[in-house]
C-alpha cells in the first residue's frame, strides 16, 4: 500500500513539474528523496567508479564498485550532462568522492567542473524508481508540448 501511495504522489509531482520550467523540473529529484527519507553524506571512501546514468543536467547516478548506487546533485546547471557519451570525476584524492572538493567533468566542457552538492546513498530498487521518474518526466513533457 505504502508503494502505491508513493508512487501516486510521485507520479503528481512530475505532472506537476511538466507544467513549469525546468528548474521546476528538478522538484521531482527532491521530492523523491523527501518522500524516501535518503540522507545525504559528505563523503564516500573506497569509492571506485563503475558507470553512470544521467536524469538530467544537475542529476546523475553513479555506480561504484561492490555494487552501490548513489544520487549525485550538482551545484550548477552542467551543460550537455543528459546529452553527453563519456563522463570523468575530478577528485582530489583517489578512492574517495567528496562533497566539498570534487566534481563531474563532461567531455564536450572540460574546462568547466560540475561541482558536487550532495550524495545520496541508494539501493537498486531507488535507482529504478528514479530512473522511472525521468521516463515519466520525458512522457509528461511530450504530451504538454503536443498541446
Amino acid at each position: 500500500m505504502k508503494i502505491i501511495i508513493t508512487l501516486v504522489y510521485l507520479n503528481f509531482i512530475v505532472a506537476c513539474a511538466s507544467s513549469g520550467n525546468k528548474n521546476d523540473r528538478y522538484a521531482i529529484y527532491d521530492a523523491y528523496i523527501v518522500e524516501q527519507k535518503l540522507v545525504a553524506v559528505n563523503k564516500i571512501r573506497s569509492f571506485q567508479f563503475r558507470d553512470w546514468k544521467s536524469l538530467d543536467n544537475k542529476h546523475l547516478i553513479l555506480s561504484s564498485s561492490h555494487k552501490k548506487q548513489y544520487l549525485i546533485i550538482l551545484s550548477n546547471y552542467c551543460t550537455d550532462l543528459d546529452f553527453t557519451q563519456t563522463i570523468g570525476l575530478d577528485q582530489t584524492m583517489s578512492y574517495v568522492l567528496d562533497v566539498k572538493f570534487d566534481a563531474i567533468v563532461v567531455d564536450s566542457n572540460p574546462n568547466m567542473p560540475c561541482r558536487i552538492k550532495s550524495i545520496y546513498p541508494i539501493n537498486r530498487a531507488q535507482e529504478k524508481e528514479i530512473i522511472s521518474l525521468k521516463k515519466g518526466l520525458k512522457g509528461s513533457l511530450k504530451k504538454t508540448d503536443e498541446l
